[in-house]
């Protein structure tokens, strides 16, 4: 028997939707959509933007199914309120009911549909259905332009806040965002890089080091903010991620050297991480 779940990813600038079989953990590859969406336009336009693809996916099955929702915040996630405001993306839904507004324009009962942090379902996928599948005891991080984060432990999801965790002088994510990565590369050559795939292919002594000092900020990182339970594993994904093998050995070295077995592992689902996620939310375990 087929449990359909139509999971979905809304950025700020697109929408990417898929139906998953949560019964037997299958993805239902003709329904995947994406579209552009115009997040800065009025109320009207961005639903209009979302529905495309929406619809599109859940033209593949009859049933009336249940929709798991990936945001990025502020969000109430419970109740489905926007609080977005002043960051040039879905400032007309500030204060809306979003949850409600797609019931009514789906035809479903609003308990039909749920919603999740951008990173929480980022790391829900790849539990359920990726590289930290079994695991008790994960941290999920996604390096790029920020810094995202979650937890995940004894079957339940906690929402992370590595990104502004106190470090050094000044947060985390000041020192784990790409523009550390490139400031620190301008500070040495004075070249001022567009990001950070032309330095990740630079070997030189120079680009070792900074990215050593990368690696190590993320251990300490992971062990001050989790030294009260530390995880077993910590699945990293984002655009940095894809420079692997120029930071992580130093990351795990970190580890080492203070005792701790703690093991960084690659997501392996990519985009389709955080619609695996949310279509997650419909399982018999509960996510807060």
């Amino acid at each position: 028997m087929n449990h359909w779940v139509l999971g979905v990813d809304i950025g700020g600038t697109h929408i990417s939707c898929c139906l998953v079989d949560m019964a037997n953990n299958r993805v239902h590859e003709k329904s995947f959509a994406r579209a552009a969406v115009r997040s800065n336009e009025k109320m009207q336009i961005i639903f209009g933007d979302w529905l495309k693809a929406i619809k599109k996916s859940l033209s593949f099955v009859n049933a009336n199914v249940q929709i798991g929702i990936a945001m990025p915040g502020p969000f109430d996630y419970e109740k489905g309120i926007c609080w977005m405001k002043d960051l040039h993306k879905y400032d007309a839904l500030y204060g809306i009911d979003v949850k409600e507004m797609l019931s009514i324009l789906l035809d479903l009962v609003p308990g039909k549909i749920r919603f999740i942090n951008d990173a929480s379902a980022y790391l829900l996928g790849e539990v359920y259905f990726g590289v930290a599948r079994g695991e008790q005891n994960v941290v999920g991080v996604t390096l790029g332009t920020g810094l995202g984060s979650a937890q995940w432990r004894n079957g339940k999801m906690i929402e992370g806040d590595l990104w502004c965790t106190p470090f050094a002088e000044g947060t985390a994510e000041d020192y784990m965002a790409a523009r550390w990565l490139v400031h620190q590369y301008y500070a040495r050559t004075g070249t001022l890089l567009d990001g950070v795939k032309d330095m990740a292919a630079e070997e030189t002594p120079m680009v070792d080091e900074i990215f050593q000092m990368y690696g190590e900020n993320l251990a300490k990182i992971i062990l001050q903010r989790y030294h009260n339970a530390l995880p077993d594993v910590v699945v990293v994904g984002g655009n940095i991620s894809k420079a692997w093998n120029r930071f992580i050995p130093h990351t795990h070295a970190y580890f080492q050297s203070k005792g701790e077995n703690i093991q960084c592992v690659q997501a392996v689902l990519g985009e389709q991480a955080a619609l695996l996620g949310a279509a997650s939310l419909f399982t018999k375990e509960k996510v807060r």
